[in-house]
């Protein structure tokens, strides 16, 4: 909820949460109801009243789906480069492309559906150097919030 929120241009009523959630309108209402005071009303829609606070709420709360945890020995780069197209990297690997301090361990990769990355050199394992959460929802949960200033976006190196 606040995701969509933290991306939208306008306020939003309860019907264009439901909408972009995916949630029916009275479980829109009981999550509003829950995120006051990040979550506001004014006579045009929904908000995110405090976009800092509610991006550290958002980016805190697990997204619904199936995480895999993938183990691999290579480097996190060509760990990385062995994801499917589309997939959008986070975590200590995109933590190091910005600001390189330590050898990353581990990497989130956001993809759109489960992917079996066994044919890619990967082994599942309850020890991890990838995680890959599945599906990502379609507010997108990486990336900092909309009214701040933006960082440039990361591709997958290659």
């Amino acid at each position: 909820m606040l995701r969509a929120l933290l991306v939208a241009p306008e306020p939003m009523t309860q019907q264009q949460l439901a909408a972009a959630t995916g949630l029916t309108q009275p479980a829109v209402s009981n999550a509003l109801r829950a995120l006051t005071p990040l979550a506001q009303r004014d006579v045009k829609g929904w908000f995110a009243a405090d976009a800092d606070a509610a991006w550290e709420r958002a980016i805190a709360v697990p997204v619904n789906g199936v995480t895999t945890y993938w183990w691999s020995d290579r480097p996190l780069t060509e760990q990385a480069a062995a994801l499917p197209d589309g997939a959008l990297v986070s975590g200590d690997l995109a933590a190091d492309r910005i600001a390189a301090w330590r050898m990353p361990e581990h990497a989130n990769a956001y993809v759109r559906s489960g992917v079996d990355l066994s044919s890619r050199g990967f082994a599942l394992g309850p020890v991890a150097t990838t995680r890959s959460p599945s599906p990502f929802p379609p507010t997108r949960p990486f990336g900092p919030p909309p009214r701040t200033p933006a960082a440039p976006a990361l591709p997958i190196p290659s």
